[in-house]
């Protein structure tokens, strides 16, 4: 054998072990890569978050982990995007935030809170990171990534606070705050509807403290905070407004409205003086102001003018 067969031979040969240790290598990378596609796809399995990739050109969830179906109560896909079970407010704003994605670059995110349907039918709350994870050949944006993180207990104690923040503590009903929020979204309705405003004010309450104790007349604010919610119909705001000062907001009222909720207010109280077995008896001072139809009246000059009627009935009772 010559010289250049020999050459020959162990060129091959080289080669030969060349794709022999590169089949090994590759092998050897397919194995860590499946080992890690095992490792990534235990970790979203396991994730208490819902992670999804979205195609924009289809609108469709290209992936979802199961997290879906432990935190929702739903079986199976439950649609082909998480739209499909959004509240129709947030699914309405969803096309904005996904064209905010698309023009994020590579490695940056952005938020998004929403609400899902429950297998019960009720809704909960997520806080949505979503991010670019691929592109077309021009660079575009044709899927999303997303984690949604459940914050329904974070929403819960929110609306607990919120709640707290705008209720009276002693007799349950909307403190001055509360009342000012939710009587300014009645005055919104009173342009065609009209609203009355009525001021009470218990009298010689002070009596009842000074010569009962504080404890009686915490009694006599709540009696008389009941007898006020029972006077009110649904869409009307009842509230304590601070020491023993009340108020209900009455939508589609005028002052005819007013004076009859006056009225049945007195006959409640004079019912609950009959039956209580208190040693005292509630006694108050009423006065109304009314927004008509087709007017602009501001919540603050109403206000005002039902204290002032109020107070002219108590200085006439004086």
């Amino acid at each position: 054998m010559g010289t250049s067969e020999e050459a020959l031979l162990d060129e091959l040969s080289r080669i030969n072990s060349e794709l022999v240790n590169a089949r090994r290598e590759l092998s050897r990378l397919n194995a860590e890569l499946a080992d890690k596609e095992r490792f990534l796809s235990r970790v979203l399995e396991l994730s208490p978050d819902i992670v999804y990739v979205h195609d924009l050109r289809s609108r469709t969830d290209e992936y979802r982990n199961r997290a879906l179906e432990d935190l929702l109560g739903h079986e199976g896909a439950a649609g082909a995007s998480l739209e499909a079970l959004m509240h129709p407010d947030d699914a309405a704003r969803r096309a904005a935030h996904l064209a905010a994605v698309a023009a994020l670059p590579d490695g940056a995110e952005t938020h998004f809170e929403f609400r899902l349907r429950r297998g019960d039918g009720s809704w909960r709350w997520f806080l949505g990171r979503e991010a670019p994870f691929q592109r077309d050949g021009s660079g575009a944006v044709v899927k999303t990534v997303g984690v949604a993180e459940d914050i329904g207990p974070l929403k819960e104690r929110e609306n607990r606070l919120l709640d707290a923040s705008l209720t009276d503590p002693l007799t349950g009903l909307r403190n001055r705050r509360g009342f000012e929020e939710a009587a300014a979204a009645v005055l919104a309705d009173a342009r065609s509807r009209g609203a009355a405003l009525v001021y009470i004010d218990l009298d010689r309450f002070k009596e009842i403290n000074d010569r009962y104790g504080h404890a009686e007349g915490d009694e006599a604010l709540k009696a008389a905070a009941a007898l006020l919610a029972r006077n009110t119909r649904d869409g009307d705001v009842a509230a304590r407004l601070g020491g023993d000062e009340f108020a209900i907001m009455a939508r589609g009222g005028d002052a005819e409205a007013a004076r009859r909720l006056s009225a049945r207010f007195g006959d409640l109280v004079d019912g609950w003086n009959a039956s209580s077995g208190k040693p005292w008896a509630l006694r108050f001072s009423a006065g109304w102001a009314v927004a008509p139809r087709g007017g602009q009246t501001s919540l603050e000059s109403l206000m005002a003018r039902a204290d002032e009627a109020m107070y002219e009935v108590k200085r006439g009772r004086r």
